[in-house]
């Protein structure tokens, strides 16, 4: 097991309204072969939307890592489900993830990728995300 610490911003390309989210997680990884692994993250979420209230969600995201080669990248695919805890608030999507990482040390990594996100907000987004594991 592993646990992370995430931080994400997004801006929206039709109405530039930026999106924070910042996340606690936690991932078990099932090595398959020695570069390929399978993951499973569960996550406690908070998003801070331009003019909104701070909102709080949980992620449930299944992953496959392909290591490439000696190299300190690796290319991981994984679907992503979130969902707001409060019922009133419209915050549950389905993504599609691709992204290409790489680890600066053992403990830091940062990601570009792509997601194709469905349901509340749907949109296609390019990120960058720096991720620290304890």
């Amino acid at each position: 097991f592993a646990g992370d610490v995430g931080v994400s911003a997004a801006q929206n390309d039709a109405t530039n309204a930026i999106t924070n989210r910042y996340e606690l997680g936690v991932t078990y990884t099932q090595p398959l072969t020695s570069n390929l692994s399978a993951d499973m993250r569960l996550a406690q979420g908070w998003k801070a939307k331009s003019g909104s209230e701070v909102t709080t969600y949980y992620v449930i995201e299944p992953s496959v890592t392909a290591k490439l080669g000696a190299t300190p990248m690796s290319v991981k695919v994984g679907y992503r489900t979130r969902n707001a805890w409060e019922s009133n608030v419209a915050d549950n999507s389905t993504t599609t993830r691709l992204a290409l990482g790489y680890n600066l040390t053992v403990k830091d990594k940062l990601s570009l990728g792509r997601d194709w996100q469905r349901g509340d907000g749907a949109n296609t987004q390019t990120t960058l995300q720096y991720t620290r594991a304890f």
